[in-house]
């Protein structure tokens, strides 16, 4: 998908540092697109998660055609139903299947599967919205939350998104105003608020990627 070279960068979210092997470069098909990232956990999130054995990896790769069910499984979690801007109903599968095929051949949506011990653990995903701005969206696993791992996983992915994207692009969140946790995961991650503001019909906060 990318050419990839390898860059170190040392980050501090909060109480939470890691390295990043940022990919950067033009597009390119026969780079293989389940080539994994790793990041090595440490503070609160490597105290949460006994599991990570040895080197407290969290891996994360480009999403490839064998996510179409976990994908499927993430959108029609109560929680994310419930917060979801645009449908409450679950989603039925040839729903999600045709969203899914126009989404990979898009080249307007770039999502990440992060993963623990080589299980997916969650997703984030940008959607262009217009020239130089995009959405970003983002779903954990039930099993892994509140556990801190969110806003590492938006870090992670906001960072890399920008490398592969235009320097100018504007990442942007919208959240329901009642969905506080939401809202602290993104400020932990590097979002700035800006204003609160209506989307989709729904009043909500605004934050932009800093």
């Amino acid at each position: 998908m990318y050419d990839i070279q390898s860059i170190t960068n040392n980050i501090l979210i909060g109480e939470y540092s890691f390295s990043d092997h940022a990919i950067i470069g033009e597009r390119n098909d026969r780079i293989d697109p389940k080539a994994i990232d790793r990041v090595s956990l440490d503070g609160k999130v490597k105290k949460e998660y006994p599991e990570i054995k040895k080197d407290n990896i969290l891996e994360y790769r480009l999403v490839t055609d064998e996510d179409i069910n976990t994908l499927f499984k993430w959108v029609n979690d109560p929680l994310v139903r419930k917060n979801s801007f645009y449908n409450k109903k679950r989603i039925k599968y040839d729903e999600h299947k045709m969203w899914f095929r126009s989404r990979m051949k898009s080249g307007d949506c770039v999502i990440y599967i992060f993963l623990i011990n080589s299980e997916p653990i969650g997703q984030v995903r940008f959607d262009k919205a217009a020239e130089f701005k995009s959405e970003i969206n983002i779903s954990v696993d039930s099993s892994f939350r509140d556990k801190g791992l969110s806003s590492v996983m938006i870090n992670i992915a906001s960072s890399k998104y920008r490398t592969i994207s235009q320097a100018k692009t504007m990442i942007v969140a919208h959240i329901k105003l009642s969905n506080m946790k939401s809202l602290r995961a993104f400020q932990k991650a590097g979002f700035i608020m800006t204003k609160t503001c209506i989307f989709k019909n729904q009043q909500c906060y605004e934050l932009i990627f800093n």
